[in-house]
This record gives C-alpha cells, sequence and structure tokens, in this order.
C-alpha cells in the first residue's frame, strides 16, 4: 500500500501530508511551520506525497499536467523537511476513511503523533467538513493535530492550479514568483532537423523525461541551461510548430540554442530553468528575416536577467 520510504528511520515524527505539485510558497509556508512546531516538540519532520496525482486513478482522461515530476518534488521537498515519504495513491489507499488513514498508515506505519494540516486540506474517503473532526480522530488515535494559517502572498493566491495557468500562458515570471524557484524542465538531446546550424544558430531539440509534465505556451523564451557536467549557460528557447520552416503545425518541439556554446550535447540530459518569455512564436517570410529575428533574441535572451534572489536560492541542485 505504501511506497518507498526515501530515508524513513524509526523514531516518532511530526508530519504533514498533500501532493505538493510544484512545491510552491504556499507549501513552503506549510513546511516552514511543520519544521518549527516539530522542533519545539522534539520531534522528526516528515512530509508525506504521493506517487501520483489522485485524480489519474478516477478520472485517467483528465490529465493533469504537472508541474514537478516525482524526483524533483522529493527533491524540493527534502529542503524543508527531514523526511520524506511518497504514498502509492492505489484503490485500497483511495479507499480508506480518515481514521483508518490516521491509525493504520500515520499512527502505525510512519510513527506520525503531530499531524499540520493545510489552511484548507481535507483526506480519507469520507471527506470530514471540519478541522474539528480531524482534531477529534486524532485525539482518538493518539495525534495531535494542528492547523496552518491561511497563507498570504503579495502575488495573490497561491495554489497549484493558478500557476499551471500562468505557466500554460507562458507567464513564466509571475508563475516563479508564487513558485518561489524557476519553472525547471528536464530532457534529452534527440536528433533534429539542423536547421538551426545552418542559420548560424544551432539548437538542441530537447524531449522531456516526464511526459505529464508542463510545457510552457509556444513561444521563445529566455532559459539558463544546465548540462551534464552542471555547467550553467544561458539559452534562447523556442516551444513552438516552427511555422517558418515546417510543413506540418502539428509536432511540437522544443529547441534550445546555447550562447556561446560549441559542442555536441546528443544524448546529453539538460535542465532547463526558465527565466522570461520574449515574445510569440510567428512565421516568417523567409529564412534570412528567421535568422534576423533570431539576433534579436539571442541579444535579448542574454539581457533577460536573472529572477529574483529568493528565487535562484531555491534552485534544485
Amino acid at each position: 500500500m505504501t511506497g518507498s520510504n526515501m530515508g524513513l528511520q524509526a523514531g516518532e515524527t511530526a508530519a504533514t501530508i498533500g501532493f505538493f505539485d510544484g512545491v510552491h510558497q504556499g507549501h513552503v509556508y506549510l513546511l516552514n511551520q511543520l519544521r518549527q512546531t516539530a522542533a519545539e516538540h522534539g520531534l522528526r519532520s516528515m512530509a508525506i506525497t504521493f506517487d501520483r496525482h489522485p485524480r489519474t486513478l478516477f478520472h485517467p482522461e483528465r490529465r493533469t499536467a504537472l508541474l514537478t515530476p516525482l524526483s524533483d518534488k522529493v527533491e524540493l521537498l527534502r529542503r524543508y523537511a527531514d523526511e520524506v515519504h511518497v504514498l502509492t495513491f492505489d484503490r485500497p489507499m483511495a479507499a480508506l476513511t480518515a481514521r483508518a488513514f490516521m491509525d493504520q498508515v500515520l499512527y502505525r506505519e510512519l510513527h506520525v503523533r503531530l499531524l499540520m494540516l493545510g489552511y484548507d486540506h481535507r483526506f480519507g474517503s469520507d471527506q470530514l467538513t471540519s478541522f474539528e473532526a480531524y482534531q477529534e480522530l486524532g485525539r482518538q488515535t493518539g495525534i495531535q493535530v494542528f492547523r496552518t494559517s491561511e497563507y498570504r502572498s503579495d502575488a495573490g493566491a497561491v495554489s497549484s492550479s493558478s500557476i499551471r495557468t500562468l505557466i500554460s500562458q507562458g507567464q513564466i515570471r509571475p508563475a516563479a514568483q508564487k513558485l518561489g524557484h524557476p519553472y525547471r524542465l528536464r530532457g534529452t538531446v534527440v536528433g533534429g532537423q539542423q536547421i538551426g546550424r545552418q542559420l548560424g544558430y544551432p539548437t538542441a531539440n530537447i524531449l522531456p523525461l516526464c511526459p505529464d509534465q508542463l510545457i510552457p505556451a509556444n513561444g521563445v523564451y529566455a532559459a539558463d541551461i544546465t548540462d551534464g557536467d552542471a555547467h550553467v549557460h544561458r539559452a534562447m528557447l523556442n516551444i513552438g510548430n516552427r511555422p517558418t520552416i515546417s510543413t506540418s503545425n502539428h509536432q511540437q518541439t522544443i529547441e534550445a540554442h546555447l550562447i556561446h556554446y560549441d559542442g555536441n550535447l546528443y544524448g546529453h540530459t539538460l535542465t532547463i530553468d526558465f527565466i522570461d518569455r520574449l515574445r510569440d512564436e510567428q512565421r516568417f517570410d523567409s529564412l534570412d528575416q528567421l535568422r534576423q529575428q533570431l539576433e534579436h533574441d539571442c541579444i535579448a535572451a542574454e539581457q533577460a536577467g536573472t529572477l529574483s534572489h529568493h528565487s535562484e536560492k531555491s534552485h534544485i541542485n
């Protein structure tokens, strides 16, 4: 029923639970309160998450594009909790009532003695309607139940769904402000048509490692790309259908030109941190017009700066 331990050790813990897609500023607010409360009670802090979005179990046709693949999510959560535990969300897990989940999984299996709930978080097949109901179950099962205060941000409401909307619209900087770190995508470099090289701007054609991750809106972006040797390169990156050179508008590609880089990246895994969206994708009447635009895009990408100091500190290493 449960998944990998991710370093779980025997001993009493203080925990919080959620899907934590993106590990955004609201999640960090909750995790910081958990860590402080755990320390006050002499407990280790634990973040409990799931291996898949719960919606995919019951509505596989309603695909939820992820902000963070599981491995990246676990890596981020480890910044804020002593332990991370991944539960396998299957039908037996989904069928557990709140009481059964608290008793069998939290108390007995994971040794949770203090549970920190998000401001409006619910769990259990019976979907209890009040925080007080969870507190009462906690008293019955031996778990102290706390609730965080509501997170408020200058960036407005912070939720995984609102960040997905921003990224799907290409609003990279507002999304990063809510995330607290740049939006990140990892992919493998595969063969392309070599058109960029003919234009003087060789590109790496990138195939995302996680097919379920959200791809930002079509357009041209400034990005920082980390190669397999941990070297960071500024890049201009195009997401779209290459309308100037493609006879088909159906195949979406992700192509990155690493500025001032000359090397072979085929087969390498690259990490893309999106910095800003420079413009819409557009069709040009000639390859010469496209070449001129790429020159402007390259300059704009170099001048795009970086995200805020806070966001830079929050990168996944």
